[in-house]
């Protein structure tokens, strides 16, 4: 195949940009998924009651702003007044807001013989010169079932609560989009300045997928950084500028084909696909680092083709290796698992046909292409060589052994946890915000729970009871109890009247559906994060059973889907580990060597020390540390394969001894361009650089230290 692309490279190239062009508009298709509800397998129970409650109710998105003083005092009538006329101005002029909540808009029943009336409970006179200095201006709200919940306890913030609709249809970040929030934020900024007495921030679904689309677009140079760290080390470890204009082309042109078949096909990018890039850009910069170590090992004589012809063959089986690792993936049931296992497999196909037949077919094309490395070693690489013959000391080599055996009891001890506030550093506005309602509220998020009114009323409201008593609930938005205490000082006719005028007022909509037979309640929780909810949603599907209720919300999503698929990936892991293992086996039996059981245990020594000793370091996994652990499921046994086809005549020392420089040198390159990630506007994606630059030392450590270590303890057992 190499020998017909190097015969016809007008003609592969003349194909190759053809499909380029052809697939090229489906790049402009591409989805990001911002939204964790979007996520969600269409056939899940979670998305079909995800979707019910969408069209049940109003308000798909929900902007929470909380105000509160910056001197840190009680909220006076002037606050209010402000608060409440930004308010009603925003309700007013937007037409994205489907109805809004705050302190301001519930009225209780009041009669007398000849009138029923619905004042404010929370009254203010705003005109000009008439505001009176009230001593606790929020005090009628204390005894309400909304106390807690529109204005903390102490009277020193208020929530107001805006509910956007959702996109008509899905665009480039599915049901979101951005512009429901961006007039919204740059008005409430510009009413409330810097120098003013209130202070406002912005929380809730839809504040945190405008700031994940915000830090979206920040990190879009992050890849740009990526490739220019790459060609720099290349430039640095061959000698010449070619190489690494050369790859980042090569990786440029692969990704490109690669999300444009994604776009085209309707498969759009989710937090778990995000990483694809990473993925690719590790394989096209191996298979490179191999042929050019193999170009500068070639002698002057063997022309240009020597080198791809002999990494052709290597290459293939560590693309295989990468397919078999992340293909397994493809066997999930969660859609956003599936997807990364098949498009990561299908980049690195996708990538070895870029550098095996793209790649020499410009080269057989333009001839100056054909000199990216130099003619000699340079002192990187003299000095990388110099530290792949090292040997590892007996006592250490025998620790690190010993750290192989606990990092298996280390395994056992995984446990599943992540909060939404690990997407950003403490400082961040969301993360704020999120700590200003545990201040002042005492909770940190809410979930919703959806009765049916198949069940009686007073089911309904023994249900809401028992939820209030769960421990983490702080409070509980009961629309019943909302109704009660409006018509608490009503007669029975009169209070009637109330519920039929009131269900025909849009809050109603909040609570009572009038499209299906659903009632909504809002429970709040005073931490966020999965390993908090999870009794709390235990507890909350014994007491839905038969069918009673159910419970959802962005919040609750987020819980479920990062509680299934973080187990769905461990799980998929140790099946992929025993794939590579047994692609180790078939390759070592088909080239006659022996001592596969070393290869085996050197290759599989990075991902069990790094994996195993994880829980223990950090104590617990998450998204970040296993699409780290992905990484390295798929780049191991990559270097086994290298060293078993050196020297396919010759022992597995001799292969080691020539491709162990090849290995060190993807693992500097790799390395620096970790670093590119702490740039990165998510706090996740920095400490996914660090352990991605710690993961790559460790599987060195493995492919060439520890394997070294086991071949000299078989020949000391030997002699």
């Amino acid at each position: 195949m190499l020998r017909f692309v190097t015969r016809h490279p007008r003609l592969v190239l003349a194909v190759a940009l053809a499909m380029f062009l052809l697939l090229l508009p489906g790049a402009g298709k591409l989805r990001v998924l911002v939204s964790i509800a979007d996520m969600l397998d269409a056939a899940s129970p979670q998305a079909a009651l995800q979707t019910l409650v969408r069209d049940a109710f109003p308000g798909e998105h929900e902007l929470t702003v909380l105000f509160k003083r910056r001197d840190g005092a009680a909220l006076n009538s002037a606050d209010l007044c402000a608060i409440r006329t930004w308010s009603r101005r925003i309700d007013f002029s937007s037409q994205n807001i489907d109805w809004l909540q705050s302190p301001f808009g519930f009225r209780v029943g009041k009669e007398d013989d000849q009138t029923l009336r619905y004042p404010e409970l929370v009254p203010l006179d705003c005109e000009p010169g008439s505001q009176v200095a009230a001593a606790s201006p929020l005090a009628p709200l204390n005894n309400s079932p909304l106390a807690g919940i529109v204005a903390s306890p102490r009277g020193d913030a208020v929530i107001v609560d805006l509910f956007l609709r959702g996109a008509t249809e899905d665009g480039t970040y599915g049901n979101f989009d951005p512009a429901l929030v961006t007039p919204l934020k740059a008005d409430l900024e510009q009413t409330f300045t810097p120098d003013g007495p209130l202070r406002a921030s912005i929380g809730g679904s839809a504040a945190c997928k405008w700031y994940f689309v915000e830090s979206l677009i920040k990190d879009q140079g992050l890849n740009l950084l990526v490739m220019l760290i790459v060609c720099v080390s290349v430039r640095l470890i061959f000698g010449t500028w070619r190489g690494g204009i050369i790859m980042a082309l090569s990786l440029v042109f692969t990704t490109t084909i690669l999300f444009a078949l994604m776009g085209l096909s309707g498969t759009p990018v989710d937090i778990l696909s995000n990483s694809l890039f990473t993925i690719v850009a590790l394989a096209t910069t191996e298979d490179f680092i191999y042929v050019s170590q193999a170009a500068q090992d070639a002698h002057p004589h063997q022309g240009w083709r020597t080198p791809f012809r002999r990494q052709l063959l290597p290459c293939f089986y560590t693309s295989i290796s990468t397919v078999i690792g992340f293909g397994s993936l493809c066997l999930s049931d969660l859609a956003p698992v599936r997807r990364l296992g098949f498009w990561a497999a299908a980049g690195s196909l996708l990538e070895f046909a870029v550098m095996f037949f793209l790649v020499p077919a410009t080269m057989a094309i333009w001839p100056k292409l054909r000199l990216y490395t130099a003619s000699q070693l340079t002192r990187t690489s003299r000095g990388l060589r110099g530290m792949s013959r090292v040997q590892l000391p007996r006592p250490l080599f025998h620790g690190l052994m010993i750290l192989f055996g606990l990092s298996f009891f280390g395994a056992l001890r995984i446990d599943v946890q992540d909060s939404i506030e690990n997407l950003w550093d403490a400082k961040h506005p969301f993360n704020r915000s999120i700590q200003d309602l545990r201040e002042h509220f005492g909770f940190s998020g809410s979930i919703d729970l959806v009765l049916r009114t198949s069940t009686s009323t007073a089911d309904q409201r023994q249900i809401l009871e028992t939820v209030k008593k769960i421990p983490g609930v702080v409070k509980v938005e009961d629309p019943y109890a909302v109704l009660d205490f409006a018509s608490q000082d009503l007669s029975p006719l009169r209070r009637d009247i109330l519920h039929r005028e009131f269900a025909l007022a849009k809050s109603y909509e909040r609570w009572f559906s009038s499209k299906e037979p659903l009632v909504r309640a809002t429970i709040f929780v005073a931490n966020d994060d999965i390993r908090s909810l999870r009794p709390i949603r235990a507890q909350l599907d014994s007491i839905c059973s038969g069918d009673k209720c159910s419970v959802t919300g962005d919040l609750l999503s987020f819980a479920v889907f990062s509680d299934s698929v973080i187990r769905t990936l461990i799980e998929s892991f140790a099946v992929s580990m025993v794939l590579v293992i047994a692609l180790l086996m078939a390759l070592s039996r088909a080239l006659g060597k022996s001592g596969i059981g070393v290869v085996i245990v050197s290759s599989i020594w990075g991902p069990c020390v790094l994996l195993g000793m994880l829980p223990l370091v950090i104590g617990s996994v998450n998204f970040v540390t296993c699409l780290f652990a992905a990484v390295l499921v798929g780049l191991a046994g990559d270097s086994a394969v290298q060293y078993l086809f050196a020297h396919r005549r010759g022992s597995l020392t001799d292969g080691l001894n020539q491709r162990g420089l090849g290995s060190l040198q993807m693992t500097v390159v790799a390395v620096l361009a970790s670093f590119a990630y702490l740039t990165s506007s998510f706090a996740q994606p920095r400490v996914l650089g660090i352990l991605f630059a710690s993961g790559y030392i460790g599987m060195l450590i493995g492919d060439l230290w520890i394997l070294k270590g086991c071949l000299r303890s078989r020949r000391d057992l030997t002699i």
